[in-house]
C-alpha cells in the first residue's frame, strides 16, 4: 500500500467533485475517513482498497522510475525561470498526479505549483494554493518547509508585501544548511531575492552584502543575465549612499552584459537607473536621455515597464522646469492607466501626486494622502516612499499656515526614516 494513501485518496476525492460523506457511505465513518486524508490513522487495508475502487485508482504504489526525474526537471526549469519548458512539464505532470504521490513527491509539487503560478503572475491560483497549503503546512518535512517558506516569500513580494517577503526569506537562509548539504545554485538564488526585497525595502545593508555574495556566484558560473542584475542591485544601492560613481561603474557593468545578451529587460532596467541617477544628481539632461532610451524599449506595450519609464520623464520635467511636457507625459501615464487596470498601486499613486504637483494642490490632495497612499505604504512597510508622502503632506500644510500639524506630519517622517535604520541594523 503506498506510503502516501491518505494524500492520494484526498487528491482525487476532490478532484471528483465528492464530498467525504459520498466517498465514505457505506465504507468507513466520515471521522475515520478524514483520519486517512491527514496520515493520523492506520488505515484498514480493506477500507482502503473499497475507497479507491470507488475512487477508479490503485491502493499500491504505481513505480515509474521517469517521474521523479520529471520533477526535478521542473523544479530545475522554475529556478531557472524557464518558463516554456516549465509550462510544458506543468502540464505533462498534472496528468500524473497518481505517480507523483506514490513516489512520495506530493507536497514537493504542490508547493512548486504555487511558485509556478507565481512566477506566471496567476494570482488567483496563486492565493488559493497558499490558502490550501497553509491547512497542511504540519504535514510538510523540513525540506517542504523550506519551499514553504520561499515561496510563500515570493507570493507576498507580488502582492507587494515586501516585509512579509523579506523575513520569509530569511526564515528559509536560516533552515536551508539543515537540509541541503552544499550552497547549489538554489541557495543564491534565494540569496539574490533577499537582496532583490532588501533593495526593495531600502535595506542598504542587507542589500549591499546579498547582492554582492550573490554577483559572486552568478559571475563565476557564467549566469550573465541575474549578474547583470545583481550589478544593477549593486549599483541602486550605491547610489542611496551616494556613491555615484561607483553606482555608474555598476550600471555600466550591467549595460555591457545586457548588450552582449540582447536582452531588452536588462537594458531597460539600466536605463532607467541611470536615468534616475542623473535626476538625483539634478542632471536633468543626462536623465532625460536615459529614461528616453528607456521608454524606446518599452513604448506601446501597456507595461509596468512603460509606465515606469513615463514617471520618469514626468519627474524630470518637473525638476526641469519645463511643465508643459511634463503634463503631456502625465497624460501618457494616464491613458495607460486607463487601459490597464492592474498596476501596482504605489506607482498609481504617484500618477495620481504628480496631478496635483503640475495643476495645484487642493483639499482632495489631503483627502487622497491622508485617506489612500499614506495608509497604503505605512502598511506594506515602505518607509521611504511612507516617509516621502508624510513629508509631502506635512510641506502642504505648512503652506497652508497649518503649522502644528505640519509639525507633526515632519516628526513623523523623521521616525519613518530612524525605523528603516533600525531594522537594517538587525
Amino acid at each position: 500500500m503506498s506510503d502516501g494513501i491518505g494524500e492520494k485518496i484526498k487528491y482525487f476525492r476532490i478532484k471528483y467533485n465528492l464530498t467525504q460523506e459520498e466517498l465514505a457511505k457505506g465504507i468507513v465513518s466520515v471521522s475515520y475517513l478524514s483520519k486517512i486524508e491527514r496520515n493520523a490513522a492506520d488505515p484498514n487495508p480493506e477500507a482502503v482498497k473499497k475507497l479507491c475502487e470507488r475512487l477508479g485508482i490503485s491502493p499500491e504504489k504505481v513505480i515509474d522510475e521517469d517521474i521523479a526525474s520529471q520533477v526535478m526537471r521542473w523544479m530545475e526549469s522554475l529556478l531557472k525561470c524557464d518558463l516554456v519548458l516549465a509550462h510544458d512539464l506543468y502540464q505533462d505532470i498534472q496528468t500524473k498526479i497518481e505517480k507523483v504521490i506514490d513516489a512520495d513527491l506530493f507536497w514537493l509539487v504542490k508547493l512548486h505549483t504555487l511558485y509556478y503560478f507565481v512566477l506566471t503572475k496567476q494570482k488567483d491560483k496563486a492565493k488559493r494554493k497558499l490558502k490550501l497549503l497553509k491547512q497542511d503546512q504540519k504535514y510538510f518535512s523540513e525540506k517542504e518547509q523550506y519551499y514553504w517558506l520561499k515561496f510563500k516569500a515570493h507570493f507576498e513580494y507580488l502582492e507587494s508585501s515586501y516585509e512579509k517577503a523579506f523575513l520569509h526569506f530569511q526564515e528559509a537562509e536560516r533552515i536551508y544548511s539543515d537540509i541541503f548539504k552544499e550552497e547549489s545554485e538554489e541557495y543564491y538564488d534565494l540569496i539574490y531575492h533577499v537582496a532583490k526585497t532588501a533593495t526593495v525595502l531600502h535595506y542598504s545593508y542587507h542589500a549591499s552584502v546579498y547582492s554582492e555574495r550573490s554577483l559572486v556566484y552568478y559571475r563565476d558560473h557564467y549566469r550573465l543575465e541575474r549578474a547583470a542584475k545583481c550589478h544593477i542591485l549593486k549599483g541602486v544601492n550605491y547610489k542611496r549612499i551616494r556613491e555615484m560613481d561607483e553606482a555608474l561603474k555598476q550600471f555600466e557593468l550591467a549595460e555591457g552584459l545586457g548588450k552582449r545578451l540582447s536582452s531588452d529587460t536588462i537594458l531597460f532596467r539600466v536605463y532607467e537607473a541611470i536615468g534616475e541617477l542623473f535626476h538625483d544628481l539634478n542632471m536633468s539632461t543626462q536623465a532625460i536621455r536615459y529614461y528616453a532610451k528607456a521608454y524606446d524599449l518599452v513604448k506601446h506595450q501597456f507595461s509596468l515597464q512603460e509606465l515606469i519609464a513615463i514617471l520618469g520623464h514626468v519627474k524630470t520635467y518637473i525638476q526641469y522646469e519645463k511643465p508643459d511636457l511634463a503634463k503631456d507625459w502625465l497624460t501618457k501615464a494616464e491613458t495607460l492607466l486607463k487601459s490597464e487596470k492592474d498596476m501596482p498601486p504605489r506607482y498609481v499613486y504617484q500618477v495620481k501626486v504628480l496631478r496635483f504637483a503640475l495643476y495645484g494642490f487642493t483639499q482632495n490632495f489631503e483627502k487622497l494622502l491622508v485617506k489612500e497612499v499614506i495608509p497604503y505604504f505605512k502598511s506594506r512597510k515602505l518607509y521611504i516612499a511612507y516617509a516621502g508622502y508624510v513629508r509631502l503632506l506635512g510641506d502642504y500644510y505648512y503652506n497652508n499656515r497649518k503649522y502644528k500639524l505640519a509639525a507633526e506630519y515632519y516628526a513623523e517622517a523623521h521616525q519613518a526614516m530612524v525605523d528603516i535604520q533600525n531594522k537594517d541594523n538587525k
